[in-house]
């Protein structure tokens, strides 16, 4: 009977180890510029100052010219972009990775997506781990996404009178320099 229980144990522990891991309990993010790209990195607990916390995602992708970081990235060699940090000794580098989706929803928010598998170099078990969530971000540069993201469906009549260009807006007229024509 022990050795059954054993056995029971250890099927157990193998079938946790192989399992996909969840990582949609970050509950922050902070995004930074170094060299010629930008670093993320996702807490489970939020860092108090300059010094990191763990376990954390360090997620790197290309600088794109702007201060915008909304976009989709694919990963060449996965590891090289994508480590999951347990301590400062002791981590897993990405071995596969899929596409990296960061999609802005308000100033500070942004919704993550990204799954990638990493082999244990001992054991040669995969472990799959994936992020699909909405995470507060902070940054010391001014994320300008907003921007970026920002699209009017709603388009505003203007015509030409007398070489004039006047907007209607709201059923008010005004002058392009936005003085109300009365």
């Amino acid at each position: 009977m022990k050795k059954i229980l054993a056995l029971c144990a250890a099927m157990l522990v193998v079938a946790n180890l192989m399992a996909d891991v969840n990582l949609n309990k970050f509950t922050c993010a902070k995004v930074y510029f170094a060299t010629d790209a930008w670093i993320i990195l996702m807490y489970e607990t939020p860092p108090v100052g300059e010094e990191d916390t763990y376990p954390h995602l360090y997620v790197e992708i290309p600088y794109s010219g702007t201060n915008a970081i909304a976009g989709t990235y694919t990963f060449e060699e996965a590891f090289e972009a994508i480590e999951y940090r347990f301590s400062d000794e002791d981590w897993v580098g990405a071995d596969e990775a899929s596409e990296f989706v960061v999609t802005f929803l308000e100033q500070g928010l942004y919704h993550y997506s990204l799954t990638f598998s990493c082999e244990d170099g001992w054991t040669h078990e995969v472990t799959t781990y994936v992020l699909d969530a909405d995470i507060p971000t902070i940054s010391k540069v001014d994320l300008t996404d907003a921007l970026e993201d920002t699209f009017i469906s709603v388009k505003t009549p203007k015509t030409l009178q007398m070489g004039t260009l006047l907007i209607n807006k709201n059923g008010k007229i005004y002058t392009a320099t936005g003085q109300e024509v009365k």
